[in-house]
Parts: C-alpha cells; structure tokens; sequence
C-alpha cells in the first residue's frame, strides 16, 4: 500500500501482489502442464480436459482479483475520488462527496481456516458500503 498526502488531498494506492502472484503462477504453471502432457501424451483426453479447465479457472480468478485500486480524498473539493482498474482493462470508480460519506468500517471474516480472520477496510455511504479493496486480507 502506497500513502501520499498534502495540505490538499490523502492518497491511497493499493495492490494485493500476493494473492495474484499465486493465482497467476498457478494458472500458468497449470496451463504448462496441460502443453506438456498434449505434446508427450496426446490420448489422455479426461485428464487433458481437467488440466484445462483448472488452468482457465485460476487464469480467470487472477484476472478478477488483479485490482489497483486508487483513493483520494480531495479536501479542497470535499470529495472523495475512487478507481479500481483490472489486469485486462476492466475499470471502475466515481465521486463520493464528503457530506453523503456516513462512516468507514472495518469488515471481517472467517478464513478457511477455523482460527483465521480476514479484513478489509469500508466505506459507508448514501449509496452503500464501498469496499477498498475487493478481497478480505490476512493483513
């Protein structure tokens, strides 16, 4: 997470690198696999559809958690201005003026593990609750 600040705005840019690194390496090293076992044993069609469909899932999930996100509070202007921008060009964000922002809140969870939580920071709005980042972290 990157931190910048003046007299007139707070900015926040944040990529979580862990949870795509891993997503990425496996999806590509599933995919590897998959070549591999086309070019050495063509005849294994179950086992090639498999691979496959592995491959193209983590490949998918990466491309969905492959977030920066941006937030910057505009003191001068009272407004808050977001953007979160995939790997693949999906994007999105808008203008939250100061005065329709209610509360920020920390929102957690059970992990997969029974002693784990995951965490992430909210906001609270007129319209809703806006999340920073759009996956729970460890951290």
């Amino acid at each position: 997470m990157e931190v910048s600040e003046s007299d007139q705005s707070l900015t926040i840019e944040d990529i979580q690198w862990d949870m795509i690194s891993l997503l990425w390496v496996a999806g590509l090293f599933s995919l590897l696999l998959l070549l591999r076992l086309l070019i050495n044993q063509p005849n294994q069609a179950m086992l090639i559809i498999i691979l496959l469909l592995i491959s193209g899932l983590l490949l998918y999930i990466a491309n969905q958690v492959s977030v920066k996100s941006r937030w910057q509070f505009d003191f001068d202007k009272q407004e808050l201005l977001w953007s979160q921008q995939g790997l693949l060009g999906r994007r999105r964000g808008g203008v939250i003026p100061f005065s329709s922002i209610e509360r920020p809140f920390l929102q957690a969870d059970s992990g997969i593990a029974p002693d784990s939580r995951r965490y992430r920071l909210a906001l609270i709005h007129s319209d809703g609750a806006l999340p920073f980042y759009p996956l729970l972290s460890p951290r």
